[in-house]
């Protein structure tokens, strides 16, 4: 086992009981997906260090979908630059890059073998909730007005866009984000309508003016499964939006619209 201390973590120092992310770093696009440590027995450990050495770690393998839908996120053959974080109670640490393989053991017992470039991983700061960046037009409607912006980065509880000229929203005002996506055939479709509200706003040297918002919490189940949707794409470097054909409405457009993207796990 390595030293730990505010600094560094050596890899073999990661805690049982840590949460551990996969990020996956394309161009200016960043997904991150959760995971935990995975739990091996000594003959497990043993066949481990024969196939990877000591420096590598096990975490359990990545899922997304539910039910029937379920979809292990297979690494291999992505361009994608990898990394670990690893949040323990004495922080959170980061190694990049690592490589990450999907392994079955001679046990039956199937993992993410994790294995890093560099033994020891940094301590970083890290904010709260996972964002995906867009960069896309879309709509932003506020007292019966529509106004264009740019969705720069969106979690399950904010959004971040800038109105590319003069700030013309009411940051005192609640307003209505309509999330929107380009089919396989171009054609651009509203996902839904997503309320929020501005917390801050800052003019920018380049022009324009960007929104920090919050994003109403009844929205959250929806847009978890968006940003893993997202996060996704930028892992694997293909859409997962193109059986949305149109715009879904009425009262179970929720539900009917993540149907769509959960069986885009399962046709993959």
């Amino acid at each position: 086992m390595g030293n730990t201390n505010k600094q560094t973590m050596d890899i073999n120092s990661i805690p049982i009981d840590a949460t551990v992310y996969i990020v996956a770093n394309l161009g200016n696009k960043t997904a991150e997906l959760q995971s935990k440590m995975s739990s091996l027995n000594e003959e497990e450990k043993e066949e481990l260090t024969k196939m990877y050495g000591d420096t590598a770690i096990c975490i359990e393998p990545i899922v997304r979908g539910e039910g029937d839908n379920v979809k292990e996120v297979s690494f291999s053959g992505h361009v994608s630059k990898l990394e670990l974080l690893a949040s323990t109670t004495n922080g959170m640490f980061k190694w990049s890059p690592v490589a990450v393989n999907n392994q079955k053991l001679s046990s039956g017992k199937v993992v993410n073998v994790v294995k890093p470039k560099f033994t020891e991983g940094k301590y970083i700061n890290r904010r709260r909730g996972v964002r995906v960046n867009l960069d896309k037009a879309m709509i932003v409607e506020q007292n019966g007005e529509k106004y264009n912006v740019v969705v720069k980065d969106i979690s399950y509880c904010g959004v971040g866009f800038v109105e590319p000229k003069e700030g013309k929203l009411d940051p005192n005002e609640p307003f209505v984000l309509h999330l929107m996506e380009t089919t396989k055939d171009n054609e651009n479709i509203v996902l839904g309508k997503f309320g929020g509200k501005i917390l801050y706003q800052k003019s920018l040297e380049s022009g324009g003016v960007f929104s920090g918002c919050v994003l109403g919490s009844q929205h959250a189940d929806y847009l978890q499964k968006y940003v893993a949707t997202k996060q996704l794409e930028i892992i694997s470097g293909k859409s997962r939006m193109a059986p949305l054909q149109k715009s879904v409405e009425g009262e179970n457009w929720k539900e009917n619209i993540t149907e769509a993207l959960e069986s885009s796990f399962k046709n993959e």
